[in-house]
Formats: C-alpha cells, structure tokens, sequence
C-alpha cells in the first residue's frame, strides 16, 4: 500500500509539473487577460505572515518534537 502510494504520489507530481511548465493552457483568453498582480499592502501582509510563520515555528519547535530530541 505504501508503494502504490508512492507511486500515485510521483505520477501526480510529474503530471503536475508539466500540465503547469509545459502544456499549453487551456483558460479562455478572457481570464488570461483578466489576471494581475496581488496589491503591495496584501504582498506586504502574506510577507509579515510567512515571516511570523517561519521564526515562530523555529521558537517553538521542541514543543511539537519534543525537548532535547536530535531531530
């Protein structure tokens, strides 16, 4: 089970990487030309966040690994 997991897993990523690199798209013109940029104040607040996120989780990860563990 473990390997047939596996093994949908990487056939689902390579998929995913090509349908996303290397195929064409298959959006209406429309919504391509509808597509912009995100605003600076929401680039700056998912900037805040990722930031908290990762030094957050630096400082607290003995609570969620345990203390002293190696890992």
């Amino acid at each position: 089970m473990g390997s047939l997991a596996a093994g949908f897993t990487a056939f689902y990523s390579i998929r995913l990487l090509y349908l996303t690199f290397f195929y064409k798209t298959r959006a209406f013109g429309g919504y391509i030309k509808a597509v912009h940029e995100l605003p600076l104040s929401m680039g700056a607040a998912l900037m805040f966040l990722g930031f908290g996120s990762i030094f957050v989780g630096f400082l607290l990860k003995d609570a969620f690994v345990g203390v002293g563990t190696p890992f």
